[in-house]
């Protein structure tokens, strides 16, 4: 009889530690509990973040068993001793497993999809079925499909004051700051930020849009931004919806401002196709 152990990648040998970050909780604390006997395990088996959770999600999947990570961990490294000893005998091996910990604990990391998707921690079959599922969702639509009204914008030297009244006029959470002199999108102005420097005395009414907007700027300055034209998939601007609450529409050059996208643009979409497809 052999009694394995798993430990998450990033540690070393017997419980030494390296400097290496892991996503697998509860395995590979930076402490040793008292009542662990070192001395009754064989051989530790390195798991990877991935095949931990990707295991993780398999369980609950195929078996119906609501583990969590740290069970998707020993379960990866038994099936890896499993695959092991059956290149070198013609006997079945039986291991015992056991699931230490339950799927409740992990709702916004292992039962979340898309937090999943953008640690690369899901295995490459379930990603490849959740990208056709979100592509099918929207069958190929893109920004275009939207049929956005023009852009309402304003120039980074009008007052603040102006911004405010427009954004309450048009019922708009913010807008877009277009450069006079050539019409370059150069950042965007939001209704609460503008509000709440105005309330606090931190910005005054006469002050230049340009002092409290967010710039667009060159790598390296000002906020990040992301091309968003009418080309660009619906399924790719529903991601850009999951950390941002509006996109500013451009051309590829991003010379033009060509309107702003919300998730109620997204969300009046769906409707509308699927009130078609019900007629």
């Amino acid at each position: 009889m052999c009694v394995p152990s798993s430990m998450p990648y990033g540690i070393i040998h017997r419980l030494i530690y390296q400097f290496q970050d892991w996503r697998i909780e509860d395995l590979g604390n930076n402490f040793v509990p008292k009542v662990l006997d070192k001395d009754v395990v064989d051989r530790w088996v390195k798991v990877s973040d991935k095949a931990a959770f990707s295991t993780a999600r398999q369980l609950i999947r195929d078996e119906g068993i609501l583990c969590g990570v740290s069970s998707g961990a020993v379960v990866s490294a038994a099936l890896n001793i499993g695959y092991k000893l059956s290149q070198h005998t013609t006997h079945t091996p039986r291991i015992v497993v056991v699931l230490n910990d339950t799927a409740r604990n992990y709702s916004t990391t292992l039962l979340s999809d898309e937090w999943l998707l953008e640690n690369d921690l899901m295995d490459d079959l379930t990603t490849k079925k959740l990208e056709y599922l979100r592509s099918e969702r929207y069958r190929a639509a893109s920004v275009e499909d939207l049929q956005l009204p023009a852009a309402v914008t304003i120039s980074p030297t009008a007052p603040l004051s102006q911004a405010l009244d427009l954004m309450l006029e048009r019922e708009f959470s913010q807008l877009p700051v277009i450069r006079s002199s050539n019409k370059k999108l150069v950042g965007c102005i939001s209704l609460a930020s503008a509000k709440a420097h105005l309330e606090n005395g931190s910005a005054q009414p006469g002050d230049p849009v340009s002092k409290w907007m967010f710039g667009f700027g060159k790598q390296g300055k000002g906020e990040k931004y992301e091309v968003i034209t009418p080309g660009t998939s619906l399924a790719a601007l529903a991601k850009f919806f999951e950390k941002n609450s509006f996109a500013v529409i451009t051309d590829d050059q991003r010379r033009w401002c060509l309107g702003v996208a919300t998730k109620y643009d997204l969300i009046s979409f769906l409707n509308r196709r699927n009130n078609l497809v019900g007629m």
